[in-house]
């Protein structure tokens, strides 16, 4: 008979981690952030996912947790594991409480649509957080699929 704890340790730790990573995807798939004009709608649905990301990272954290503190054996893998859900945490908790708002914060400052009539170093602090968003978001999708494929038995 299967462990009801246990199953559900599985489930609050697959659950999040199947979230992020298919939010994630959808934000970079669907609204490409290269792309022309991308930049505004990438920056908006990735402030809509922050709503779910913050949540599926406290979820998955605590699960991780107490899968670890529970059931998971002491392999290198497990290390690897652990290691890559750590990143994911941090690097999409270091987006949504850090990158977001300073976003959030220059976009309110500059002139609707033209990123181009603002001062110069604005406009460059603009692109710097921008572009770091973006590396942040595909760091956050190639760590969820590798811990995904890494927690398959």
């Amino acid at each position: 008979m299967p462990d009801p704890l246990r199953t559900l340790a599985e489930f609050l730790y697959l659950l999040p981690l199947a979230l992020w990573l298919g939010g994630m995807a959808a934000v970079l798939l669907l609204h490409p952030p290269r792309a022309a004009a991308g930049a505004a709608g990438f920056l908006a649905a990735l402030r809509r996912f922050d709503r779910l990301r913050v949540p599926a990272a406290l979820v998955l954290g605590a699960a991780a947790a107490w899968k670890w503190s529970r059931w998971e054996a002491n392999t290198g893998l497990f290390h690897v594991r652990y290691t890559v859900i750590a990143l994911l945490i941090a690097t999409g908790l270091y987006s949504a409480l850090a990158i977001a708002p300073r976003l959030a914060a220059l976009e309110r400052g500059l002139p609707a649509a033209d990123v181009d009539a603002a001062p110069a170093a604005r406009r460059e602090a603009f692109r710097r957080l921008e572009r770091l968003a973006v590396g942040a978001a595909w760091t956050e999708l190639g760590a969820a699929v590798l811990a995904l494929l890494l927690s398959c038995p």
